[in-house]
């Protein structure tokens, strides 16, 4: 049997699809072929780190995955006691629309996947805590600016524009209904800032972005220290909970 894994893996696409990886860790786990059982929970370690760093270099899990896959290398995780993939995965399910969420996804065969009871409240539980943190995390990366912080302008006069903008936005965050916090993404709360130092739009912890109130100019630098900052913490506060296995 190790021998005929050795000639099937090496039909295994560059980038297999989540059904691909998934028959071959739960045909190995059952048979007890080491191999297998390696061979996938080495790609799907390669997309589902277990720290902040790793994350941010990909945030969307394996390339062609589908962000409810998430649940199924979830459940993976759990059946191979393989807790270093864990973190990726339930930071992704946290992202996924509720009724997405609860519903899984259909497999190839037709069957459907979803979370145990017992995950699938854990992340509804979680993702409402790490929803409240990333909004006030938003509002403090946003606040250090509009209260007088350096933002690294290259004048004074941008500098006021700056914080006066990024004031504007504030009123309109404070004021607005909270329940935006709560749909796909989480957070409408992390502002990409691209390469001339706009902010044009919120992402979401999953990589998903959602429109700004307004695009604010501003400079990069200040805001991506802080924005790292919290985005690492709010990571932390993510591992605490994740219930053990």
């Amino acid at each position: 049997m190790p021998q005929l894994m050795v000639h099937i893996f090496r039909f295994v696409a560059e980038h297999p699809s989540f059904d691909t990886i998934s028959s071959i860790a739960r045909m190995g786990h059952e048979y007890q072929i080491y191999n297998a059982v390696k061979y996938a929970l080495t790609y799907l370690r390669c997309y589902y780190p277990s720290d902040y760093a790793g994350w941010k270099q990909n945030k969307r899990g394996a390339p062609n995955f589908r962000p409810a896959h998430s649940i199924g290398v979830m459940n993976l995780a759990r059946l191979t006691q393989t807790s270093d993939i864990m973190p990726a995965a339930f930071w992704i399910c946290c992202n996924l629309d509720i009724d997405h969420l609860q519903a899984g996804f259909k497999r190839n065969d037709g069957t459907v996947e979803t979370l145990s009871r017992t995950d699938l409240v854990n992340v509804l539980i979680a993702r409402q805590e790490l929803a409240e943190l990333a909004a006030f995390s938003y509002l403090y990366v946003l606040k250090a600016i509009a209260d007088g912080g350096s933002c690294s302008c290259d004048s004074d006069d941008q500098s006021d524009d700056c914080q006066s903008s990024i004031s504007g936005v504030l009123g309109q965050l404070t004021t607005s209904d909270t329940t935006c916090y709560n749909g796909p993404g989480l957070t409408g709360c992390w502002p990409p800032i691209d390469g001339s130092g706009v902010v044009g739009g919120y992402e979401g912890f999953g990589g998903q972005s959602q429109p700004t109130p307004t695009p604010i100019p501003v400079a990069k630098q200040g805001l991506k220290e802080r924005q790292e900052e919290k985005r690492e913490e709010t990571w932390d506060r993510l591992l605490d909970l994740i219930a053990p296995a």
